[in-house]
Parts: C-alpha cells; structure tokens; sequence
C-alpha cells in the first residue's frame, strides 16, 4: 500500500516520538538523503557513512517509505516500527 501525501506528517510525528535520530536533505533534483544515528548529538558528532542513504528519490512519498523500510530494518523493535507495521504500507 502506497503512503500519501497527507500521511507523512504523522509518520515523521511517530519517527520524533519515538525517539529515533535522524537527519533529512534534499536538493531539487537529487532527491531525498537521510541518515539515522543512535548517539547523542549526531548533527554535531556527525555520522557514519553507513547509516547515510541516498535514495535519489525525487517523490517525498517513495523516499519517506524507502526511510521507513531502513528504520524497520535498523530498529524492528522500536514503537515506531510497532506503529508503522499496523498501518499496512
């Protein structure tokens, strides 16, 4: 199932909740990067390159389920990947 465009708020929303750390940019025809670190203060300790994913998508929808699906991976048992398993995308 396919997220929408109204959906993405509260994802992110339950991704903030949950306490996982994360970094999002975009350039306008790069498409979405995004990394997730769990320290403390990873924008100022920076991050390892191998939690940085360059999704070279370009719709916000794609790289927010492409950001989901890593999260599930990196973190199957925080309350967000719980959540996000009952909605069915």
């Amino acid at each position: 199932m396919k997220i929408r465009a109204e959906e993405v708020g509260q994802i992110l929303q339950n991704i903030y909740d949950s306490e996982i750390d994360i970094a999002m940019a975009w350039l306008y025809d790069g498409g979405l990067t995004f990394a997730i670190e769990n320290k403390p203060y990873p924008l100022v300790d920076g991050y390892k390159t191998e939690n940085i994913v360059y999704t070279g998508e370009t719709d916000i929808t794609k790289a927010i389920k492409e950001m989901c699906d890593y999260i599930l991976e990196k973190y199957p048992d925080s309350s967000f990947s719980k959540w996000y398993k009952t909605k069915g995308w």
